[in-house]
């Protein structure tokens, strides 16, 4: 039996999990009637279907939830979702919490959760993103019980279901159903602490209390996600209380913010910054395997961290989050010699020349990485991209020989390799990475609910990508967080998203 929740522990979960870091748990009188977050970009769509990256993640997740939440802390808790049960290996029962409403009124039920989850696949959605989440999860259907009690059969033993479900968002479907794809791209109706009130592209998204929320009274009247791209124009709206939380900072402002009405909150995360190398274009040289490793030995990611974070962050050995590292895999030592001999093998002893993308939040990362890359003769020209266009050309694989993303802080160690490196399940994969044990290795562990064999299967795959070097491997990425004190209790979590959840909610 792969795992098993009765209701009394599931009440248990929720009545310690649930209020760890929670509102309740200390004074809140300070919280402001409106609370304004500061991100550097804006959302590209509404619809749990079509969301894409943190950025989007941070408004939808107070608006539309999931069955099963994952907790700051990184463990995963019931949430819509109260208990759940796998009477066989390809069978999950699903009982829903009683008396949740979406914003319109209308109840949460089974209906509710065999709609969202469907239309996750729905190939008549424009530009939808996560279809992937059923190959992910062996996902083969989902059916009504009862109102209350939901079935989900597998194709296959699924070690990943929960992780997959705490990243799939419950749609009302009386009102999804009836509405265009344009309406459900702009605006949700869900069962979270806020409900939808405006959308003015590039400035600001503005969410309203929902006074019926089920996990608690709701302690703010609005929360508003502005667009503000300057990071030193987020910290100084902060520090004269224009804003109260201002996301995707760096070291530089993180001294700043200690002061008697603002505190910066940091956590290591788990999300890994790297560059994309596109190996399957052949009239490219990095098609050839000693040219990314040489990429890798030319540049020092242990300089770059020590400048730029202050060695609060470090070259990862290896794309598998804390605490699944595996011994056997180191960073790449910084070795210009041995970069510029692979090169020679390779047939380029007079160096190569290529392009290299970048967006504004990794421009920095960027020009020292190219600065490096230029020293080995690897002469890189950086090209700049606005964040909406720049995510949409590597999805239709549209991007130059090299270009930066940061990924990560997904609820599953496979999920995180699946997702950033193999094309067969990620929406961002212009590397085009492709090779067959890779593959085998990562569909056995996707079937495999032996939690150390499963380990064992990514651990291999993970060395096939150490040695294969899809990408220039660099640093795991700190999360800096801004917050005003009038926020006491929210701090920073492992994964990137921001969950007001516990630190804006009364709980009943």
């Amino acid at each position: 039996m792969m795992h098993k929740v009765s209701r009394s522990l599931a009440a248990a979960l929720t009545a310690g999990a649930l209020l760890v870091g929670s509102a309740s748990a200390q004074d809140t009188s300070s919280i402001p009637s409106t609370v304004v977050v500061a991100q550097s970009q804006d959302i590209v769509s509404f619809d749990p279907a079509r969301i894409s990256g943190s950025i989007g993640i941070n408004v939808l997740t107070h608006v539309n939830e999931p069955l099963v939440m994952e907790h700051p802390d990184r463990s995963m808790v019931p949430w819509l979702a109260e208990s759940w049960e796998t009477p066989d290996e390809l069978t999950w029962i699903f009982h829903l919490r009683e008396g949740v409403l979406f914003h319109n009124g209308e109840p949460f039920n089974s209906e509710a959760v065999v709609y969202s989850l469907e239309r996750y696949r729905d190939s008549s959605i424009p530009g939808i993103q996560h279809a992937y989440y059923w190959d992910l999860a062996n996902l083969e259907s989902v059916e009504a019980i009862d109102d209350l009690t939901v079935k989900i059969t597998t194709s296959a033993p699924s070690p990943t279901m929960l992780a997959v479900l705490s990243q799939m968002y419950i749609t009302e479907p009386t009102w999804a159903s009836s509405q265009s794809h344009d309406v459900t791209n702009r605006e949700s109706v869900g069962t979270g602490p806020f409900k939808f009130n405006s959308w003015t592209r590039d400035e600001q998204v503005v969410l309203d209390a929902f006074e019926d929320y089920w996990f608690g009274e709701v302690l703010t009247d609005q929360l508003i996600f502005r667009v503000v791209p300057e990071m030193g124009t987020r910290v100084a709206e902060l520090l004269t209380g224009g804003v109260h939380i201002a996301n995707s900072l760096n070291m530089d402002q993180m001294n700043r913010l200690d002061t008697d009405t603002t505190r910066a909150s940091f956590h290591p995360g788990s999300r890994i910054v790297y560059l994309g190398i596109v190996t399957s274009d052949e009239s490219l040289p990095t098609s050839d395997k000693l040219v990314r490793q040489a990429m890798n030995y030319a540049v020092d990611v242990e300089t770059i961290t020590e400048a730029l974070f202050g060695g609060r962050t470090a070259p990862y050995a290896g794309v598998l989050p804390p605490p699944f590292e595996d011994p056997e895999v180191q960073p790449y030592p910084y070795d210009p010699e041995k970069a510029r001999e692979l090169l020679a093998e390779a047939g380029y002893p007079d160096g190569i020349d290529i392009t290299m993308d970048s967006y504004a939040d990794r421009l920095e990362v960027s020009q020292a990485v190219a600065n490096y890359l230029n020293q080995a003769g690897i002469r890189t020209t950086i090209r700049t991209h606005e964040w909406a266009n720049y995510t949409q050309r590597l999805r239709d694989r549209e991007s130059s020989a090299v270009y930066i993303l940061g990924q990560g802080g997904f609820a599953s160690p496979f999920e995180q390799i699946s997702t950033i490196f193999d094309p067969r399940s990620s929406t961002i994969h212009a590397h085009e990475y492709s090779n067959p044990e890779f593959y085998r290795l990562m569909d056995l562990a996707s079937v495999t609910v032996d939690e150390e064999q499963h380990m064992e299967y990514l651990k291999e795959a993970q060395r096939l990508l150490w040695d294969d070097a899809p990408a220039i491997f660099m640093y795991t990425d700190p999360i800096i967080i801004g917050v005003s004190n009038l926020i006491p209790t929210y701090e920073a979590a492992a994964r990137d998203s921001l969950r007001l959840h516990w630190a804006l909610t009364q709980q009943r």
